[in-house]
């Protein structure tokens, strides 16, 4: 084999290898705490919850990990809206309501769910531009007792870069009084 061959061949065999490398999802998680005062109208429910939402965008799935405590009533109806504005209301876009029979006022849903392309972009979106919310609804509040909006949840490489740069800032400092 001459050199030139050799080095087709090399290169041949790395575009192979490259296209043939799994695709690494990237997911993306958002957070929210939950309560009565946050909803569209306001209540006095003293109940709180926490909702963990993840977007993974290969398997195009959410995955909801919430819980909840205190409810007035028992849990009836469970879903994602998308406002029209960050602290408006909007229409449902995943509903995640398996609750057992009957439904506690204390407990958590965990749950995965896959969409269309489309519905999964659209919620996507609407998640990132701070939209989106989960409201949870009861017998005692029809009309959603606890609520909030989604929040990206940092990534551990942010802390890891933003501690990084206040170093670099601390030695710049320092170098600058040492002068």
């Amino acid at each position: 084999m001459t050199v030139s061959t050799l080095a087709r061949f090399a290169a041949g065999a790395s575009l192979a290898l490259a296209s043939a490398m799994p695709a690494h999802a990237i997911t993306t998680t958002f957070f929210t705490s939950m309560s009565g005062p946050a909803e569209f109208v306001p209540n006095p429910s003293t109940a709180t919850g926490t909702a963990y939402i993840t977007f993974d965008d290969v398997l195009v799935t959410v995955a909801v990990s919430e819980t909840w405590s205190g409810l007035s009533g028992n849990a009836t109806v469970n879903h994602i809206h998308v406002a029209t504005s960050p602290s408006g209301s909007g229409p449902v876009k995943l509903g995640f309501s398996t609750f057992p029979n009957p439904s506690p006022a204390t407990g958590s849903f965990n749950g995965s769910f896959t969409l269309n392309l489309t519905d999964f972009n659209s919620l996507f979106n609407s998640t990132v531009a701070g939209l989106a919310y989960v409201n949870l609804h009861s017998t005692a509040y029809r009309g959603g007792e606890i609520r909030g909006f989604l929040a990206p949840v940092p990534e551990v490489s942010t802390y890891a870069m933003m501690a990084a740069g206040l170093a670099a800032l601390g030695f710049v400092a320092r170098r600058r009084r040492q002068s």
